[in-house]
């Protein structure tokens, strides 16, 4: 009786057994897939069923070597975290903090509003997650030497000045900065 409560030990390595579980949860993940998609096709118009509405827009970094754009991104956090560390000590703001490691910054102005700016090497680009305007991708400009989100063409320093203008009621300026 308690022999046969014992686990019998498998010739079949754990590894084939973890491989053969997740290829079945993929395939029926698959097939779970391809029978809702004519559901799903039927409530979004055609016309908005083939746009891609999460793309980081064209980038102009090609030229922008892999040492240059850390260089260039890493001055500019540099500067931005001297800046606001600078105008926190000025302010004297409850809930004002601001954090730099590893290449990402990390800004809480008040209890709720919480900034992170990194960066991102794959994609020679510094990411802006704003509690006003949402996420943001940077690419640098080498014509202008600032760092730009292609789709409505601001530049980070614009965008950070209007933003924390807005919440720290005074005239904020980051341009000279970045």
């Amino acid at each position: 009786m308690l022999g046969a409560m014992l686990p019998v030990r498998s010739t079949i390595p754990r590894t084939i057994l973890r491989s053969t579980r997740a290829f079945a949860r993929r395939s029926h993940l698959t097939r779970l897939h391809s029978v809702a998609r004519p559901f799903i096709s039927q409530l979004v118009p055609s016309y908005i069923a083939g746009t891609r509405l999460f793309s980081a827009g064209a980038s102009n970094t090609g030229s922008l070597d892999e040492r240059t754009y850390h260089r260039v991104a890493d001055e500019a956090l540099d500067h931005l975290v001297e800046y606001l560390e600078n105008l926190g000590d000025e302010l004297d703001i409850d809930g004002y903090d601001v954090v730099y490691s590893q290449g990402v910054l990390t800004l809480r102005v008040g209890d709720e509003t919480t900034y992170v700016i990194n960066k991102q090497p794959p994609n020679k680009q510094i990411w802006l997650s704003s509690p006003l305007s949402g996420p943001k991708r940077f690419d640098y400009s080498s014509e202008a030497g600032k760092w730009v989100y292609s789709r409505e063409s601001e530049s980070l320093q614009d965008l950070l000045s209007r933003e924390l203008s807005s919440l720290l009621k005074r005239d904020i300026d980051i341009g000279s900065v970045l």
